[in-house]
């Protein structure tokens, strides 16, 4: 049997491994891959820019309350849940493309992020 204390150790030496940055980049790659998909998918729908922050807000909300009540269910195919997932990083990411866009038409230069570097 393995001791609390070991089993804290194991804990530790698997959350170092997969914190690598390399880790990182594969699971943020896998996931950006599959939202792009998600907007490849609905790519016949009107472009986000058009849409209102309350309406993005709305389809944001809607997502995840669907994502609420599949996510106890471990019936349902994996496939359907990053989908869910996806669609609700998707509107996120469209909420925060379109303050980006205003922002940048409002003041006239783009704000910068921690490295310094452009959105």
């Amino acid at each position: 049997m393995i001791s609390k204390a070991n089993l804290k150790e194991l804990n530790k030496r698997r959350n170092d491994m997969l914190n690598t940055p390399l880790q990182l980049l594969k699971s943020v790659n896998r996931f950006s891959e599959r939202m792009f998909k998600r907007l490849l998918d609905n790519a016949h729908k009107s472009h986000w820019s058009l849409d209102s922050r309350m309406f993005l807000l709305q389809e944001l909300d809607k997502r995840l309350q669907q994502l609420k009540e599949i996510y106890p269910n471990e019936s349902t195919p994996v496939k359907d849940f990053t989908n869910k997932c996806a669609d609700i990083a998707n509107f996120a990411m469209m909420l925060a493309d379109n303050y980006e866009r205003r922002r940048y038409d409002t003041h006239g230069e783009i704000d910068k992020v921690s490295d310094g570097q452009p959105y």
